[in-house]
Order: structure tokens, then C-alpha cells, then sequence
């Protein structure tokens, strides 16, 4: 709808009588208050919308738990006397076992793959012997051979002197070593009676790589 507008009376003065100064100015469709305002939250919910809500959901996504793989540490047990393999202590101090379980002295593996095994044995005792070899055997048992398979092996002589009262010596192993589902590992050494079986000096474990 096309409005009037009044225009006051104007006298001209040396000029054409029929030109008009007063030009009526086009009518703009200007947009209320109301609407800009909503036009203005369309357009950013448009170019933020997505990307805000990008973000939300990025820090409220949890990546799920990794699964832990095979681990076991064993320690010294203290009635090791005259027994062979080794007894080892499975739950008191650092001693746990994670996928693998430990059933009559051996350490049994339930995956296949490689794993890094290791072995510590303190020797300690109050006499020296130089006749003997102390040994450190880590053997394994498996359904498809008939006989103990010794994966690593160290001997030690010369290991005190006959004038030494207290003496000890250490004697650590350790290796990737290819595992099957089902087979066991053990460790043999020379004399029992000379394991000192502190949890920080002897022990024994394996991790799946």
C-alpha cells in the first residue's frame, strides 16, 4: 500500500515553476526487530550448529578399555628346600598372575604368541663351596614333546672365595620366547637350600608382547 505524504507550500525563485523538488523516496521492506533476530539465530545455528555439536560429542565419547594382555610375577617362596622346579609365591607382596595361571610350580600360558620371560635367582649362603656349580635352568613343558625343552640355561663357578664366611651371587636370565596355548614354564637351579627367597631378589615372570 502505497502511503501520501503532505509537502509544505514553496515559492520559486528564479527557476522552472514546474520543477518539483520534493521527490517521494522509495518505500524499503524493512524486517522487524522480531524477525531479524530470528533470521540472525538461523544463520548461526547453521554455521556453528554443527560444529558445536561436533565438539559436545567428542569430549563425552569414552574410548572403550584396552584389553590387558597375559602377565604374571612370581617371588621367592620360603620352603624351597630340596625342591626342584622352584615353588613360587603367586599373591602376597609384587606377586600377581593376569591371564596366566600358576598350577603346580609352572606358570601356564592360556594365549599363543611371543612372550618376554625372565628369571632371577640370589644365591646367598655362610660357607663356601667351590666344588659346586650353581646352575639356573628355564624349561618349558608341552604336549608335543615327551620331555622337559630347557629354554635358557646359565652355570656359575668361581663364584666365592674359601676365605669368604658370607658370600652371594646373582644369576638372571631373560628372552622372546615363542609360547603355545597350554604349555607351562619352570625353573630348576643346582641347590635349593642356596635360594634366598626375598621377593626382591628372586623371581620370576613372563609378559605377552
Amino acid at each position: 500500500m502505497q502511503q501520501s505524504y503532505a509537502y509544505p507550500q514553496v515559492f520559486m525563485v528564479d527557476g522552472n515553476p514546474n520543477f518539483n523538488p520534493y521527490v517521494q523516496t522509495p518505500v524499503w521492506n524493512v524486517p522487524t526487530l522480531k524477525k531479524r533476530r530470528k533470521w540472525n539465530c538461523r544463520t548461526d545455528n547453521r554455521d556453528k550448529g554443527p560444529l558445536a555439536e561436533k565438539i559436545i560429542g567428542a569430549q563425552n565419547v569414552t574410548k572403550p578399555p584396552k584389553k590387558l594382555k597375559a602377565a604374571a610375577h612370581l617371588t621367592g617362596y620360603y620352603n624351597n628346600i630340596g625342591s626342584n622346579p622352584l615353588m613360587w609365591d603367586d599373591h602376597l607382596g609384587y606377586a600377581f598372575t593376569r591371564g596366566v595361571l600358576y598350577k603346580d610350580r609352572g606358570l601356564f600360558v592360556n594365549d599363543t604368541g611371543l612372550f618376554f620371560v625372565y628369571s632371577k635367582i640370589y644365591f646367598r649362603a655362610h660357607k663356601c663351596e667351590q666344588n659346586k656349580n650353581l646352575e639356573h635352568i628355564v624349561f618349558k613343558r608341552t604336549n608335543l614333546f615327551h620331555r622337559d625343552l630347557i629354554l635358557m640355561e646359565t652355570k656359575k663357578t668361581s663364584y666365592c672365595s674359601l676365605n669368604d664366611k658370607d658370600w652371594a651371587t646373582n644369576s638372571y636370565q631373560a628372552g622372546i620366547i615363542y609360547l603355545s596355548k597350554g604349555e607351562a614354564l619352570y625353573v630348576n637351579v643346582s641347590y635349593p637350600k642356596l635360594v634366598d627367597s626375598d621377593e626382591h631378589k628372586t623371581f620370576f615372570g613372563l609378559y605377552k608382547l
